[in-house]
């Protein structure tokens, strides 16, 4: 579904990641690596977006090279003979470890929030 509505160009770079497998901190080494492509941010989330919670005209006034990120299966993901994919894994024990580290942290914010 993602190929029907995204527009994607030639130098175009895709982050897939499963959760808990390094998503931020291949973010931050991209961004850096490319020269900091979108200007300074004070947010990488900014500069790397979820290319499925963005807005087709936002990311078309991105300047290239445009870096996203995506939870995505590939078969899901946009294709291209240019484009560039990187796919970052991580150990299944520490992905389970650091999910639940994060579930954790969730559980005691939200239960802070309530009293």
């Amino acid at each position: 579904e993602l190929d029907t509505i995204h527009k994607s160009r030639d130098d175009d770079v895709y982050i897939a990641t499963y959760q808990k497998s390094g998503t931020k901190w291949l973010q931050h080494i991209l961004y850096e690596l490319y020269d900091s492509p979108q200007g300074e941010k004070a947010n990488i989330n900014d500069a790397v977006p979820w290319i499925q919670e963005e807005a087709q005209d936002k990311i078309d006034a991105m300047l290239s090279p445009r870096i996203f990120k995506t939870h995505d299966r590939w078969d899901w993901i946009v294709k291209g003979d240019k484009i560039k994919y990187i796919y970052c894994y991580r150990n299944p024990k520490d992905v389970c470890c650091s999910y639940y580290n994060h579930i954790r942290r969730v559980l005691i914010l939200s239960t802070l929030h309530s009293l």
